[in-house]
């Protein structure tokens, strides 16, 4: 009967509304028949990316076809919009019990490499930023650092030498686009020149805006903790990818697979209601203290920094922390 019925499905597109009545705000999820599905969730959400002036003002919105999602500024609104994603996230373990074949595609690999042993006689390696050819952009507010690393509803993961005197942290979104960019473009070469250096170090926390984000980030946290950074890293790398397929929860098992995850264990981390809250309570504490709208939004050493920025705007900005 699940297969019959997640098959049923495959001619479903999941469209999450939060809509503004006249009286009260309502939140709902429902299920609309789509004449040509490509997958079952779909794109990144409109506030990824550090959406313009509406983003900024606690209010963003995205119409695509017939997806509409909005999201505005009342606590209520981010209540409900909370308890749809949470409810999205149990929808997408269950999806992933009904694999027809029992057979996945690889559509990702992490392996885990140790650092090469240091050789004191080593010419210095060479910079991979130039933080003197960009000019740092200016923050858009700051917060106190003593409230920003003060413990939360999950611990932070750093990476890097805990006592490094620049501290950068993300919020980000595993379907946002130029979260995958950093990532993939902008963080290693951040690394090499500030975080294996013991300048900087740096946390990424999750401030997921739609299903598949929570859901990427609750099987981030239910890997061991010295795997949490590799499987955020092949998320990003394979954004384009278990984003778009025709069975997420397939593509996001597969890569759940690789950390050594049973799909036992897959289902019961996207079944758990308290890992489900607490990251909700993150992506709240984000938005409700410290001012986070959009994603990538970075704080580095307190300033707050919205948007994407180049390696070399980065390199600019920890420079001008040190």
């Amino acid at each position: 009967m699940a297969k019959a019925f997640w098959r049923a499905t495959g001619r479903l597109r999941t469209e999450h509304c939060v809509q503004d009545s006249f009286k009260r705000n309502r939140a709902i999820v429902r299920m609309v028949y789509w004449k040509s599905p490509n997958r079952l969730l779909d794109k990144a959400s409109p506030h990824c990316c550090g959406a313009q002036s509406k983003a900024h003002e606690g209010h963003s919105s995205m119409k695509a076809s017939k997806q509409t999602i909005t999201v505005g500024p009342s606590l209520m609104q981010r209540a409900r919009h909370a308890s749809v994603l949470l409810g999205s996230a149990a929808v997408l373990a269950l999806a992933a019990c009904a694999d027809d074949d029992g057979t996945f595609r690889l559509i990702g690999t992490a392996q885990a490499q140790e650092a090469p042993a240091a050789n004191p006689d080593a010419a210095p390696a060479e910079r991979r930023t130039d933080p003197s050819s960009a000019t740092a952009p200016e923050p858009q507010g700051s917060v106190d650092v003593a409230e920003l690393m003060a413990e939360g509803a999950l611990p932070d993961i750093v990476i890097g030498d805990p006592n490094a005197p620049v501290t950068i942290v993300e919020y980000a979104s595993l379907t946002c686009p130029h979260c995958a960019q950093f990532h993939n473009q902008v963080l290693p070469d951040i690394k090499a020149d500030y975080v294996d250096t013991g300048i900087a170090k740096v946390i990424v926390r999750e401030f997921p805006f739609d299903p598949q984000a929570l859901a990427g980030f609750m099987l981030a946290r239910c890997v061991p903790e010295t795997q949490r950074e590799p499987m955020v890293d092949v998320l990003f790398q394979q954004q384009a990818t278990w984003t778009r397929a025709e069975n997420v929860s397939a593509a996001l098992l597969q890569i759940a697979r690789l950390s050594g995850m049973s799909q036992e264990a897959f289902v019961a981390c996207l079944q758990n209601q308290e890992l489900q809250g607490q990251v909700a309570a993150v992506k709240e504490r984000g938005e409700n203290e410290f001012g986070v709208r959009a994603t990538p939004t970075f704080f580095i050493n307190g300033d707050r920094y919205s948007g994407a920025m180049t390696a070399d705007q980065m390199a600019a900005v920890i420079e001008a922390h040190r």
